[in-house]
């Protein structure tokens, strides 16, 4: 089920209706008549293309520059696809509260790169939507510089290489199914 819904969430992303409809403005119009779409057809699909184009796509759309957005969005769209992305907010110990998240993104200045470090076990993102097939995840985590806190912020962080093989240094669980989304894929 799982490997039948990643090819109807490609197929169904590249139909001319729905290409018509990511040319609306209104974001959350367009979101919610494409959801209510496809949840009538696949509920699983439309869970599926809700994490990788409005969860994943919306972080990127809504928190990015637009250098971001031309980075991130163009290769996610159909009929390229050249990854998928997923969601990592939630987590272990604090649910969907951003604030009180525990994931940390310290700045390395020497290497002039992000570090994201789960501290704990409460720190561990639960509920990842598109766990188990995304390339790419939008990871929100308390931003780290220079040893002092700046709030939560959002990461986009590599995940599995084009093969879907993990990098080192991540982990993915999977939650198995849902019932009733035997389509969709969460995992820690």
């Amino acid at each position: 089920m799982r490997a039948l819904t990643v090819q109807r969430v490609k197929f169904t992303m590249g139909l001319p209706l729905l290409k018509r409809a990511e040319k609306t403005r209104n974001f959350v119009s367009r979101s919610l008549a494409v959801g209510e779409v496809l949840s009538t057809v696949d509920m699983a699909t439309a869970v599926k293309c809700g994490i990788i184009y409005w969860l994943f796509g919306g972080a990127v759309r809504n928190l990015g520059s637009p250098s971001h957005v031309t980075k991130w969005l163009q290769p996610l769209q159909p009929p390229g696809q050249k990854y998928t992305g997923m969601f990592a907010m939630t987590e272990r110990g604090h649910g969907s509260n951003v604030r009180g998240i525990q994931t940390e993104a310290t700045f390395d200045l020497s290497a002039q790169e992000f570090v994201i470090h789960t501290p704990c076990e409460d720190a561990m993102k639960m509920y990842t939507g598109n766990a188990m097939h995304g390339n790419y995840a939008a990871v929100f985590a308390q931003l780290i510089v220079d040893g002092r806190y700046q709030g939560p912020h959002c990461f986009i962080v590599p995940v599995r290489d084009e093969s879907g093989n993990l990098y080192p240094g991540v982990t993915a669980i999977d939650m198995m199914y849902k019932e009733g989304l035997h389509g969709a894929d969460d995992g820690i």
